[in-house]
C-alpha cells in the first residue's frame, strides 16, 4: 500500500495525464522523426539537442564500422516503432545497435556530452539468479534475446526533458 505523500504524487500525475501524454508523445515523435528522415522540424525538442544525438550515432557507427556483423541490419533504421493503430504510452524510444560495441560507444558518446542513455533489457537467462538456480537454462541458446539485450539503447524520455535541451 503506497503512503499518502506517493498517493498524492501519482493522484496528481493522474489528474496531469492527458497533458503529461501528450507531452510525451511530442518527444517521441521528435525523436522518430529526426532518426528517420532528414528534416528536423521538432515539436518541442531542441534541434541542436537532436542533431547532437544524431550525428553521434553516425560517428559512433562509422567508427565501429569493421566490427559489424554482415549479418545484422543497419541500425540507422532500426528505431522505435509504433503501429499507429494502437495508441502507445511513450514511455520509451530505444536505437537498435548491430552489436555491444557500436551500443556501448554511442552511450559513451551520449554520456561525454551530458546525455544519459541506458540499455533496457537483460537477457534473463543470462541473470546471475538463472546462473545460480537454473544453470540449464542459463546455458541456452536465445540469440534474439541476448541481441536486444546488447544492441537496444533507451534514451532519455520524461517530462522535463524539453527545459534540460535547452542548455545543450
Amino acid at each position: 500500500m503506497p503512503s499518502e505523500l506517493t498517493a498524492a504524487f501519482l493522484w496528481a500525475q493522474l489528474e496531469n495525464l492527458d497533458v503529461i501524454q501528450l507531452r510525451r508523445k511530442a518527444i517521441w515523435e521528435d525523436y522518430y522523426n529526426v532518426f528517420s528522415t532528414s528534416i528536423v522540424n521538432p515539436m518541442i525538442l531542441g534541434s541542436y539537442y537532436l542533431e547532437r544525438i544524431k550525428s553521434l550515432k553516425f560517428k559512433v557507427e562509422k567508427e565501429n564500422q569493421h566490427n559489424l556483423d554482415k549479418h545484422k541490419f543497419d541500425s540507422s533504421l532500426n528505431i522505435s516503432t509504433l503501429n499507429f493503430k494502437f495508441k502507445g504510452n511513450y514511455h520509451l524510444f530505444y536505437l537498435l545497435f548491430p552489436n555491444l560495441e557500436s551500443r556501448t560507444a554511442y552511450a559513451a558518446a551520449l554520456k561525454e556530452q551530458g546525455i544519459l542513455s541506458v540499455f533496457h533489457y537483460q537477457s534473463l537467462h543470462r541473470s546471475e539468479f538463472a546462473k545460480r538456480h537454473f544453470p540449464d537454462q542459463y546455458q541456452r541458446d536465445l540469440p534474439n534475446s541476448d541481441y536486444y539485450s546488447d544492441c537496444l539503447l533507451r534514451l532519455p524520455l520524461f517530462y522535463e526533458l524539453p527545459e534540460l535541451c535547452s542548455v545543450f
